[in-house]
């Protein structure tokens, strides 16, 4: 069996599974104005966890999150829900622009970010954690790599990785950032879960298509 990689910086249990964590979390010690805010946005669990540390208010405020799992963490912190997305933050925005254009919003966000939210004139932004790469484990040639996100592509893109690589991503911002070199899948759903099934499925396959 092909052995799998998971790039995350949070580990999963799970057997066989290698957990290479290439980035690394850094929290921001910063004010934050939630004056004339109706609701917040969260597109991960760290923009939550951030946020956390700094004020118990945002608790009082609904959040537009970008899929179930980020819903999980605001529940379980003690947060509200206005909206769950499905999956993708692209798709956070044309929710806002739809059903949303005449509220205000929080976009809790790192420093480097894909969604093109700053195109909102009722979104403003907030910059609460930034991403920071980790020197990693080499990956073998015929690997699986379960890729969390595009911060942990880019970071492990940074060193040479065979070509015979496999790539499972979570999503298709992800899949997006992985080179057309590598064969690249993306899971059905956007949670670890679903991206591991679907790496063992690839692994225990000698020739996967």
């Amino acid at each position: 069996m092909k052995p799998i990689f998971l790039l995350s910086p949070t580990p999963l249990n799970r057997e066989g599974l290698i957990h290479i964590p290439t980035i690394e979390i850094e929290y921001l010690d910063i004010d934050i104005d939630f004056s004339n805010i109706d609701y917040l946005i969260f597109t991960s669990k760290q923009g939550i966890r951030s946020i956390d540390r700094l004020s118990p208010q945002w608790k009082n405020i609904p959040a537009l999150v970008v899929g179930q799992k980020s819903s999980d963490e605001v529940e379980r912190l003690g947060g509200k829900i206005l909206e769950i997305g499905k999956g993708y933050g692209a798709g956070l925005v044309d929710v806002i622009k739809s059903k949303y254009g005449n509220y205000k919003f929080l976009y809790i966000r790192p420093e480097k970010v894909i969604s093109d939210f700053g195109s909102l004139p009722n979104v403003r932004e907030v910059i609460t954690y930034r991403t920071r790469c980790k020197n990693s484990y080499p990956i073998p040639p015929n690997s699986i790599v379960i890729a969390s996100s595009p911060s942990v592509v880019k970071c492990l893109l940074k060193r040479e990785i065979p070509n015979n690589t496999i790539f499972v991503a979570i999503g298709e911002t992800t899949a997006k950032t992985i080179p057309a070199q590598f064969q690249t899948f993306t899971s059905s759903k956007r949670d670890l879960d679903s991206c591991y099934k679907l790496a063992k499925e690839l692994a225990n396959s000698p020739y996967p298509k």
